[in-house]
């Protein structure tokens, strides 16, 4: 009927929070953005990552406030249609809103830590796979440092070319979600407290829950 496909319509897909954090992230403070990178370039400094030059060459420096579905698309490796798609369903879910006509939608901040409080769990979750190579997240994140500590003996990593931990996989909320960090290191960090959500214990989301407000409001 039609209030079954109207719900089919503004079902969110895995996309659809990448997106939003990846707007979220252009709307990063200059200052914030360039301690983020410093934290980064460390980072891959300490590990043993043998093509260092390159993990450090991806990563964007300066992306464009003033976004585009076409620079979206290309720092997301999500099709430019597939970007249009995901802001819409995004706005009908309440988690961006478009003011008016002429201009670009923006992120609710409050309604984004919300959700993932309370929902990505249920609507992305997390999968553990075999030990690979790759970006480390959720509690294995380094600027975590011990607050953070996995009990395991490997930590979380999503799964990358140009990882430089050694961990057990764990699916990102999107495919080309590992990419997208890699070369946005705020965007790297929202989506790092979004897997403390997804595989976290009540400690460790009460940590990712004072860092999350810190960034989304």
């Amino acid at each position: 009927n039609s209030r079954t496909a109207n719900k089919e319509q503004v079902m969110l897909k895995t996309q659809d929070l990448l997106i939003a954090r990846k707007l979220v992230a252009l709307q990063a403070d200059q200052n914030l953005r360039a301690q983020a990178v410093e934290q980064r370039i460390a980072q891959l400094q300490e590990s043993d990552l043998s093509d260092l030059d390159q993990a450090i060459r991806e990563i964007d420096l300066n992306p464009l406030s003033e976004w585009t579905y076409r620079s979206v698309s290309a720092a997301t490796r999500i099709s430019v249609s597939e970007v249009n798609a995901a802001i819409q369903r995004a706005i009908r879910s309440g988690l961006l809103v478009k003011p008016d006509a002429d201009s670009r939608p923006r992120p609710i901040r409050s309604s984004l830590l919300e959700f993932v409080e309370h929902g990505v769990r249920y609507v992305y979750p997390a999968e553990r796979g075999e030990p690979a190579r790759g970006i480390p997240t959720a509690f294995a994140w380094p600027q975590f440092g011990d607050e953070l500590a996995s009990e395991g003996d490997l930590p979380p990593v999503w799964p990358y070319a140009h990882g430089s931990v050694l961990g057990y996989t764990l699916s990102p909320i999107y495919k080309t979600a590992p990419f997208a960090a890699a070369t946005d290191p705020i965007l790297y960090e929202l989506l790092v407290l979004v897997d403390v959500f997804r595989i976290g214990r009540q400690r460790e989301k009460s940590i990712a829950h004072r860092l999350l407000r810190e960034r989304l409001t």
